[in-house]
């Protein structure tokens, strides 16, 4: 619950650059395995590894994109 908690305080007051965002989604991701592994065992455990492995790799592929052509990282919306 406490990574949980992490991520949407990073989530609500580093909003502005991407690579804050990215990690703030990977410590609320982290926090919601930790409280389902409890609750559900690790049943769900493959389903969450996965999940996570593909945010955090369209994160950078995103990153990378924001970088190049638009030579920052700043989230426009």
């Amino acid at each position: 619950m406490f990574l949980f908690f992490i991520g949407i305080f990073f989530l609500f007051f580093k909003f502005r650059r991407f690579i804050f965002v990215v990690v703030s989604f990977e410590f609320l991701m982290m926090g919601v395995f930790y409280l389902f592994s409890f609750f559900f065992g690790f049943f769900s455990f493959f389903y969450f590894l996965c999940f996570s492995v593909f945010c955090s790799m369209m994160g950078v592929v995103l990153m990378v994109y924001f970088i190049k052509f638009y030579g920052s990282d700043y989230v426009f919306f």
